[in-house]
């Protein structure tokens, strides 16, 4: 009798709970702020086409992409044993969603260097933005490459991609194949890097 009332009992409360419906699913709080992260790494141009796709004979291309396949740690190997690939780390840049801002330039004369590497003509502008599909972030990117003489090599006006949670956005710039044929090692370096988005927490 006791087993038949507590089963009755169980049944009873199973019922209130079906008639309350679903526990409700916590919203995900959007980000007030977004930490942009960026590595770049100064390499050869045949080893950057071999990392990436092949350059033009006559103008500097670009490209990027989800970097879902380990490209990062694959050129992070390349940057600890070969010493013609070269890391080059930028300041961290806080952005509010949706703004646009500059990725900030390496202090060379904090590292006590004078010489103006490749990767420090690569002007980068992001802007990243709480996403409505399935990734949380979009990120929008443009580029502009400019010459030691302070003239355009080339550019990337505008590119964005959705990015998975923990994933980097990959991107390339690769001189002219007639650049990489010259003289100037300088101009026959190409450039990869790498964007990472963290979302912060409100303060």
């Amino acid at each position: 009798m006791s087993r038949t009332i507590a089963s009755l009992a169980f049944l009873a409360l199973a019922a209130c709970r079906a008639a309350e419906g679903p526990a409700p699913v916590p919203v995900r709080a959007d980000p007030e702020r977004f930490r942009v992260e960026t590595v770049l790494y100064e390499l050869p141009l045949a080893r950057a086409e071999a990392l990436s796709h092949p350059a033009d004979p006559e103008q500097a291309t670009f490209g990027f992409d989800v970097d879902d396949r380990g490209s990062r740690e694959q050129v992070e190997r390349l940057a600890r044993s070969d010493p013609d690939v070269l890391r080059v780390e930028r300041p961290a840049l806080v952005v509010a969603p949706g703004t646009r801002a500059r990725v900030p330039a390496r202090s060379r004369a904090a590292r006590g260097e004078t010489r103006e590497r490749e990767s420090d003509r690569i002007e980068l502008e992001v802007r990243p933005s709480v996403s409505d599909g399935w990734t949380p972030v979009d990120l929008e990117l443009s580029i502009r490459w400019l010459s030691p003489g302070g003239g355009e090599i080339g550019s990337l006006p505008r590119g964005s991609a959705p990015l998975p949670e923990g994933l980097p956005m990959r991107f390339v710039c690769l001189p002219a194949r007639s650049a990489g044929a010259a003289s100037s090692s300088d101009e026959s370096r190409a450039v990869i890097g790498f964007l990472r988005v963290l979302p912060l927490p409100a303060r």
